[in-house]
């Protein structure tokens, strides 16, 4: 007798499908202001200003911050990052952030994995065409390979530990950031001491799993995300309860503490650029609007030890 998929796994195939789109109804949707009966509005302390403009982030009166009814713990701000803020921590993905000593999933496979974004603008920028072109030939760039990066405590994705040798230093606008949404929930000795950068593209997806390889658990988790779109699942303890679906949009931090820190949670959709977004990219595309035209990149800084 086949298994029956439990509801999580339910709520994950049905976001993902492609042969049919699915229905974004029900899907918090904090921009257009819908489904919002299901979070509260939450007054949080801000950092100094020096902070906020070191880290890119808009004046601390124009932030929104919200908690889910559901998912106690679970913080949602949307975006509250400059313009200019959003592009400094995406290019800091794609141009640092999976240098040497970090580690990443091409290292194994490229010759020099350190020159990736370098070597792929110069393929950009030597050809010329239209939008669809362009495209094409980001697709064949090295940065596009790129899944992930492990910084600091690097996270062995087999044994679903930290390996404690090698480190990598934790750059020191991670940790200033991690403090930042940290002590906005009332945590005030939060240590960013390993980081996971993903890129994903269209058609990816990110499977229900809960975090747990960190020996210290009650410290928060911390989730920026940059470029497209995507749907978030997040439920509780086991995959027997239903998850809510929320819009990650570019800039939105997520902030899991308390009883959403162990909670299951997926992305099992990105959602595609709009026409709209393809008007603005001229025949030869600004290498970084055309990798964030067609790339989600999400940061989460975690603290490993008490």
């Amino acid at each position: 007798m086949a298994d029956v998929d439990n509801i999580f796994k339910q709520k994950f195939k049905y976001y993902k499908q492609k042969a049919t789109k699915p229905s974004f109804d029900d899907v918090i949707d904090f921009k257009n202001c819908r489904n919002l009966d299901f979070v509260d509005v939450k007054e949080v302390s801000g950092p100094s200003v020096d902070v906020i403009d070191q880290c890119g982030l808009k004046s601390l009166e124009k932030w929104e911050v919200y908690e889910l009814k559901n998912v106690p713990g679970l913080y949602f701000i949307p975006n509250p990052f400059t313009e200019k803020g959003q592009r400094i921590w995406s290019k800091r993905c794609v141009k640092e952030y999976y240098r040497k000593p970090h580690e990443t999933n091409v290292d194994p496979f490229e010759s020099n994995p350190d020159e990736m974004w370098e070597s792929s603008c110069q393929q950009i920028k030597e050809k010329t065409g239209s939008y669809e072109e362009s495209l094409s030939i980001l697709k064949c760039c090295p940065i596009w390979k790129l899944r992930w990066a492990t910084l600091g405590y690097h996270h062995n994705w087999n044994t679903k530990r930290y390996s404690e040798k090698p480190c990598s230093p934790m750059p020191a606008e991670l940790g200033r950031m991690g403090k930042l949404f940290a002590s906005m929930i009332g945590v005030e000795d939060f240590k960013a001491e390993a980081a996971i950068v993903n890129y994903y593209h269209v058609g990816h997806a990110l499977s229900p799993h809960d975090d747990t390889s960190e020996e210290y658990l009650s410290a928060p988790l911390i989730s920026m995300s940059f470029g497209l779109p995507a749907i978030f699942l997040i439920g509780g303890k086991t995959k027997d309860e239903c998850p809510d679906a929320l819009f990650i949009r570019s800039g939105d931090v997520i902030i899991m503490s308390g009883a959403s820190r162990l909670a299951y949670h997926a992305v099992p959709r990105i959602l595609e650029s709009s026409s709209d977004d393809h008007s603005i990219i001229p025949s030869v595309a600004d290498p970084l609007d055309l990798f964030l035209l067609h790339s989600r990149l999400n940061i989460n800084i975690r603290q490993v030890h008490a």
